[in-house]
């Protein structure tokens, strides 16, 4: 037995809150109409942007001036109304979580779960109804290659700022998803990346086209997980990344239960 077999077996042991409710669920339609997408002044908040604007009114914020022509709103996510205005009339918030180039080390830090935390109290009390959180697999990365690692599986923390700042902002989500109404989809990512940009590059089982993420934000926009007929899912974890036979993490729940299907570095 192969020890990626054995410990999928036994990986309750490892088992992180991935999840409220049982396994069992089914996903039913949800009606969202705006969205609004966090750091607009990174690239994948404008290729979601682009995206998935022929699906929902899309709406950008960042804590600097984009030129957009997508509704524009300027917030640092602090306490404060310029938070409570970007929210307004929103049904749904895509958190990219990606903090401008200036900031870096302990800063890091104060500005993911801070402004996270800011951004989910004031979507709590506007009445969004969901969030999804973009995080990484990176989280993972430091279980063994033969293991195949599942959404149940404990983060490996360190004390890297990128890694420490992400974990902060799922365990804000996580927490917010238990105690208000909105529900949070955290979709851990590969490395993303563009189609045409790396294909004289050596190929890592990590990557996930940029489209292919776009696919896995708009199917968790168009559903909700129910486990029971009245108990919809407040918080649940996805894998996000290519479906190459090579990839070190499962991608079972996000095709489960999402609906996703990588179409990029699938035979790979």
């Amino acid at each position: 037995m192969r020890r990626r077999n054995f410990f999928q077996s036994v990986g309750a042991f490892f088992a992180g809150a991935a999840t409220l409710g049982g396994s069992r669920s089914a996903a039913a339609q949800t009606t969202v109409k705006n969205v609004l997408i966090t750091s607009a002044e990174s690239r994948l908040s404008g290729v979601l942007a682009d995206g998935l604007q022929d699906q929902f009114n899309i709406s950008l914020t960042s804590p600097t001036d984009v030129r957009t022509s997508y509704k524009f709103g300027r917030s640092d996510l602090g306490h404060d109304a310029s938070t409570n205005d970007i929210v307004r009339n929103v049904d749904a918030i895509v958190h990219v979580a990606a903090a401008p180039p200036r900031v870096k080390g302990a800063d890091l830090l104060d500005y993911r779960t801070r402004g996270t935390y800011n951004l989910l109290r004031a979507a709590s009390q506007a009445g969004v109804r969901k969030v999804v959180l973009l995080s990484t697999l990176d989280l993972l990365l430091g279980y063994d290659d033969d293991f195949e690692v599942t959404e149940d599986w404990r983060p490996l923390i360190s004390t890297d700022p990128n890694l420490l700042s992400a974990y902060l902002a799922e365990f804000t989500c996580r927490e917010f998803a238990r105690e208000s109404k909105l529900s949070v989809y955290a979709l851990r990512l590969g490395t993303v990346v563009r189609l045409d940009e790396v294909k004289d590059r050596r190929f890592d089982p990590l990557m996930v086209e940029e489209r292919d993420v776009t696919r896995a934000v708009s199917r968790a926009l168009s559903v909700d997980l129910v486990d029971t007929e009245t108990h919809i899912r407040r918080w649940s974890i996805f894998h996000i990344q290519s479906a190459s036979p090579r990839s070190r993490f499962s991608n079972s729940r996000s095709r489960g239960q999402l609906g996703y299907e990588p179409q990029f570095f699938a035979d790979v």
